[in-house]
């Protein structure tokens, strides 16, 4: 192989590494969850910080089988993702926190998600419990923990 058609290569693996991740498909590693994850999470957190929820939500069904018994970071996608719809399903919802909790007990971002999902129910003692839960994990303190502590204390000024 001449040292043209080496850079030649070399250059198209760059190339495509940097066109892939600016469509949103870069390969990476969770600490949480296998590098196989990355792509569908890569694709969902963009479609979600655009609030394309319904984009994250065909994605996320087409990742199902894979992730949907094994994959707290999914489940919290998915409940995150069916309550933004407009049409939510928070029963559905509700259900994926719990597996994701399930599948990991100190996963911050379904603890917190969880949380607000109570608020939106109208289940202050539930939220509280899930906090309560957050600040264990979060000894130290973190960003869940006081987002959910927000919301539980302006859902309290709410109602009286």
């Amino acid at each position: 192989m001449t040292a043209y058609s080496k850079f030649t290569q070399l250059l198209l693996i760059a190339i495509t590494s940097f066109a892939l991740s600016q469509t949103g498909y870069a390969a990476g590693t969770s600490e949480d969850e296998e590098s196989s994850d990355s792509d569908w999470k890569s694709y969902v957190l963009a479609k979600l910080d655009e609030k394309l929820y319904e984009d994250a939500f065909s994605r996320l069904l087409d990742t199902e089988t894979d992730n949907a018994d094994t994959s707290a970071d999914w489940n919290n996608l998915m409940g995150y993702t069916m309550r933004m719809l407009d049409d939510p399903d928070l029963d559905a919802s509700e259900e994926h926190y719990i597996k994701a909790v399930e599948l990991q007990a100190d996963h911050k971002g379904a603890l917190e998600y969880y949380g607000e999902l109570k608020l939106q129910q109208g289940d202050l003692e539930g939220a509280k419990k899930l906090l309560s839960r957050l600040e264990e994990v979060c000894a130290e303190g973190c960003e869940e923990l006081d987002t959910l502590k927000k919301s539980v204390e302006a859902y309290e000024a709410k109602q009286g």
